[in-house]
């Protein structure tokens, strides 16, 4: 039978009680997001930033061809 534990960012494993309180802060967190919209606003500026990236690469690789 597999037991799940949960562990932090170092891989050490957490108490029920710290596993629970970083459950209720992941959600409340979550909850907090999608009440404010970040998630929609992440993404676009994700979206946005390799949209400039490419504009930015495209413009390198012209300069380069003209000069």
């Amino acid at each position: 039978m597999a037991v799940h534990v949960e562990t932090d960012e170092h891989g050490v494993i957490l108490t029920p009680v710290e596993a629970a309180e970083r459950q209720e802060r992941r959600e409340h967190r979550n909850a907090l997001r999608k009440e404010l919209g970040l998630d929609g606003l992440l993404e676009q500026i994700q979206k946005n930033t390799e949209a400039i990236k490419s504009l930015t690469d495209s413009i390198q690789r012209e300069y380069q061809r003209i000069y």
